[in-house]
C-alpha cells in the first residue's frame, strides 16, 4: 500500500511539473490557455488530500487530454498544412519568376530562335518547291541538300512547344484568376492550343497542305509578344506609343487621300472611255486600259502616280491618247504629291508627336535621361575643377574655372548663370564637401540663377 502512495505521489508530481512546463511554453509561443476548472480543483485539492493511485492516474490522463486538446486541435493542424497557404507560397514564387528579367529574356530569346527556326523550315521547303518546279540552280531535292532539317525541324518543334507551355502553366499558377484578363495570355494559349491541334491531328491522320500551312502560320503570332517585351526599352517604347497614337491621324489623313483619289479616278476613267471604245483610236489600247480601264485600275495608277514614279504613265498616255494628259499630270504631282502629301505628313507626324509626347512613361523617362546627363556633365565639370584632387571644390578653383567664357555659356545653356561666380560658390558649393552633393546642389536649380 505504502508502494502505491509514493507512487501516486510521483505521478502527481509528473502532472503537475508537465502541466507548468507546457503551459509556460504555450505562453512563450502566444498561445493563450485557459486551466480547466476541473483539473484546478483537482490540483489545488491533491495537495491536501491523499488520493488513490487510480484516482492520479486519472488526473494525469485528463491532464495530458487537456494539454493534447489545446495543442493538437484540429484548427491548429489545419494551420500547420493548409494547403492554401502552402498554394500561396507557390503562386508567389511562380510571380517573382515569371515577373523577373531573366525570365522574360530568357522567352524572348527563345521566340527570336523561333523565328530563326522558322526562316530555315521555310527555306528547306522553298528549296524543295524550286526543286519540282525545275527552277535554275535547284537541282537536288531539299532532302539531299540538307540531309538532318527535317528530324531536326521536328525535336526543335516538340522543344519550343514544350517550353512555352510551361511558361503558360507558370503564368497560370502565379496570375490565378488575373490571368484570364490578359489579352497576351489568350494570345499564348490561341497558339498553344493550334500547336497541340497540330501535333494530335499530324499523328492520329496526314492533314492537307493548306491545312498545315495554316497551322505553321499560327505559330507567327508568337512574334507579337515581342511587342510586349520591346516595350520595355525606351528608344522602342516612344516607337510603339507614337505607333499607336498615330491612328487616329493616319484614318483622317487616309480618309482625306482616298476620296481625293476617288474623284479624280472616276473623272479619267471617263475622259478615257470614248478612246478605248472608239473605232478609229490608234495606239496601244491594251496598255491605257490596263492603267486607266476600271475603276479599281485608276484607283491604283493614280496611288503610283502620287506616291511612286509618274513619268512611265504619263509618257504612255502623251502618246497614244493625248499630249494635253501632261498638263493633269503635272497639276496632279504638285498638288496632290506634294503639297497635300506632304501636309498631311506633317500634321500626321506632330499629331503623333504631341500624343507621345504626353505619355507618362515617356515624360518620366525623358526627365530621368535629363537629369541622368545633367549630373554627368556636372561631375565632369567638377573633376576637371578639382586641381588639387582634394575631392572639395575650392573657391579659388571655382573661380578659375569660371573665369573661362566657354565654360560660362556652357553653363547658362544648362540653366546656372555664374556671372557672380564666388556667390553661385557660395550658395552651391560651399556647405558640400562632396562632389555628389554639389552635382545635386547644381541640379535643383533648372531655370536661371540672376546673380546680382
Amino acid at each position: 500500500m505504502a508502494q502505491l502512495l509514493f507512487e501516486g505521489e510521483v505521478l502527481r508530481r509528473e502532472v503537475e511539473g508537465l502541466s507548468q512546463n507546457v503551459y509556460h511554453q504555450l505562453q512563450d509561443a502566444g498561445v493563450k490557455v485557459t486551466v480547466p476548472i476541473s483539473a484546478e480543483k483537482t490540483c489545488h485539492s491533491s495537495k491536501n488530500t491523499k488520493r488513490s493511485p487510480s484516482s492520479l492516474i486519472q488526473v494525469k490522463r485528463r491532464t495530458y487530454n487537456s494539454v493534447s486538446q489545446k495543442i493538437f486541435s484540429r484548427k491548429r493542424l489545419e494551420s500547420f498544412h493548409d494547403p492554401s497557404r502552402c498554394w500561396q507560397k507557390i503562386s508567389k514564387w511562380a510571380l517573382s519568376l515569371t515577373e523577373s528579367f531573366q525570365f522574360q529574356l530568357t522567352f524572348a530569346l527563345l521566340i527570336c530562335s523561333l523565328c530563326a527556326v522558322m526562316g530555315f523550315e521555310v527555306q528547306y521547303r522553298g528549296f524543295e518547291t524550286g526543286f519540282k518546279l525545275g527552277y535554275t540552280g535547284y537541282t537536288q531535292s531539299a532532302a539531299e541538300l540538307w540531309p538532318l532539317a527535317d528530324p531536326a525541324f521536328e525535336i526543335m518543334d516538340i522543344f519550343f512547344g514544350a517550353a512555352f507551355t510551361l511558361e503558360l502553366l507558370l503564368k497560370l499558377v502565379a496570375g490565378g484568376c488575373t490571368f484570364f484578363k490578359d489579352v497576351w495570355n489568350w494570345l499564348d494559349a490561341l497558339v498553344l492550343i493550334v500547336w497541340y491541334l497540330e501535333r494530335m491531328t499530324a499523328a492520329a491522320f496526314p492533314l492537307e497542305p493548306m491545312m498545315l500551312r495554316l497551322f505553321r502560320l499560327s505559330r507567327l503570332m508568337r512574334m507579337v509578344r515581342l511587342v510586349k517585351i520591346f516595350e520595355q526599352c525606351d528608344a522602342l517604347y516612344l516607337m510603339l506609343t507614337s505607333i499607336r497614337a498615330s491612328f487616329a491621324a493616319l484614318a483622317w489623313s487616309s480618309a482625306l487621300l482616298l476620296l481625293i483619289q476617288m474623284m479624280l479616278a472616276l473623272a479619267m476613267v471617263t475622259l478615257v472611255e470614248p478612246y478605248l471604245s472608239g473605232a478609229n483610236s490608234t495606239g496601244d489600247k491594251y496598255a491605257v486600259y490596263s492603267y486607266y480601264g476600271t475603276f479599281t485600275r485608276a484607283m491604283l495608277t493614280l496611288f503610283e502616280i502620287t506616291l511612286g514614279n509618274f513619268v512611265p504613265v504619263t509618257r504612255l498616255m502623251m502618246q497614244d491618247v493625248s499630249e494635253v494628259y501632261v498638263i493633269f499630270a503635272l497639276i496632279h504631282k504638285l498638288v496632290i504629291g506634294f503639297a497635300v502629301v506632304m501636309v498631311i505628313t506633317g500634321v500626321f507626324v506632330q499629331e503623333t508627336m504631341t500624343v507621345a509626347q504626353t505619355d507618362n512613361t515617356i515624360m518620366i523617362n525623358q526627365k530621368e535621361r535629363a537629369l541622368s546627363l545633367h549630373v554627368a556633365k556636372m561631375t565632369a565639370l567638377f573633376k576637371a575643377a578639382d586641381f588639387d584632387g582634394s575631392g572639395r571644390l575650392d573657391k579659388g578653383e571655382w573661380l578659375q574655372v569660371c573665369d573661362d567664357y566657354s565654360v560660362q555659356l556652357w553653363l547658362a545653356a544648362m540653366g546656372l548663370d555664374v556671372s557672380n561666380a564666388a556667390l553661385v560658390h557660395e550658395l552651391i558649393c560651399a556647405k558640400s564637401n562632396k562632389e555628389d552633393q554639389k552635382t545635386a546642389g547644381c541640379s535643383h536649380h533648372p531655370c536661371p540663377v540672376d546673380i546680382p
